[in-house]
């Protein structure tokens, strides 16, 4: 087997930070913080993600506000995600990215 991309649990302190690799290499950081709600700080490629957590639609833009790519939780189904990318040459990292916001968000159930 080859592993291509790997999120993983790397702190429980808080609400948990992963780290997201693809081929061995670290890529970067998604922790979970709480505050008046619920907030997705990313460490990853100069990215930003906002987005409403109770609907699971989310926004990632990059450092100049440009958009990167948008997701969004399809039909309420945790299993089933709508991801638009802006450009194919991130379609890994958002995949990893995905990955890493499901397991924050809800463990790996």
């Amino acid at each position: 087997n080859h592993e291509i991309g790997k999120v993983e649990l790397t702190s429980k302190v808080g609400m948990g930070t992963y780290t997201m690799s693809l081929d061995g290499k670290k890529l970067g950081t998604l922790t979970r913080k709480m505050s008046v709600k619920i907030k997705l700080d990313i460490s990853f490629n100069g990215w930003h993600i906002d987005g409403n957590l109770m609907q699971n639609n989310f926004i990632v833009t990059d450092k100049s506000g440009d958009r990167v790519m948008m997701f969004n939780d399809a039909f309420s189904f945790r299993d089933t995600y709508v991801l638009e990318m802006n450009s194919s040459e991130h379609e890994i990292l958002g995949l990893l990215l995905v990955m890493a916001v499901e397991i924050a968000l809800h463990g790996n159930d």
